[in-house]
């Protein structure tokens, strides 16, 4: 399962859970604030599509990509990709896992 849809459906469980105890608290007549502070969990699967189509229209026998280009479309290494696992790491198992194995990773490289 991708990490956007584990976090979706650890998304909808939690805002059903928090919005079901609110709802009770309104029944027993409390005043309560609305807002969960959930925010739904991000996706960026329109950058790889971007770049599916960009392959897909060109009719170049070579493709020249830049040092970022490469990071990212070879190495799946994106600017989003802490904002992205941070986020979804609050609905997604997967997510907080790989967030702390970059984390670990990234701390292992600080001088």
């Amino acid at each position: 399962m991708s990490i956007v849809n584990e976090a979706r459906a650890g998304y909808i469980e939690k805002a059903k859970k928090a919005l079901l105890e609110k709802l009770e608290e309104l029944k027993a007549g409390k005043p309560i604030h609305l807002s969960t502070g959930m925010i739904p969990p991000p996706e960026y699967l329109s950058a790889y599509d971007t770049a599916i189509q960009m392959l897909e229209w060109t009719s170049d026998p070579v493709i020249t990509l830049t040092a970022t280009e490469f990071r990212q479309f070879v190495m799946d290494e994106w600017d989003w990709l802490d904002t992205f696992l941070s986020s979804n790491s609050s609905y997604s198992n997967t997510a907080t896992v790989m967030y702390a194995a970059l984390s670990q990773k990234r701390s292992n490289f600080d001088f």
